[in-house]
């Protein structure tokens, strides 16, 4: 099991759509094709439509950022709210907790 925790960023969320939004890009600092998610409700597992590499987590969950589809591995990145993330490998699934 890996854990990281990104901290709150001031970057700007290019591609974004709106707020509440869980947006992942296919390559590291926002760059690609985006991938957003409004609105997610807690507990339920999403899969990012492909590898992605870099995250916004503008919503008021805990992202939980899986190297698997299906959220079924044992290889995830803990996103906080408001924080910002660039992974060196890809990352395919995402379940949002109760913060």
């Amino acid at each position: 099991m890996s854990l990281t925790v990104a901290a709150p960023s001031a970057m700007a969320a290019q591609g974004c759509i709106s707020i509440p939004t869980f947006c992942a890009w296919e390559q590291p600092y926002a760059k690609g094709d985006v991938y957003n998610l409004v609105d997610p409700e807690a507990s339920r597992c999403y899969n990012l439509d492909g590898a992605r590499r870099s995250f916004v987590n503008d919503t008021l969950y805990t992202a939980m950022v899986y190297n698997a589809p299906n959220c079924s591995s044992l290889l995830f990145t803990t996103l906080l709210p408001r924080g910002f993330i660039n992974e060196a490998l890809p990352h395919y699934s995402v379940r949002f907790l109760p913060i």
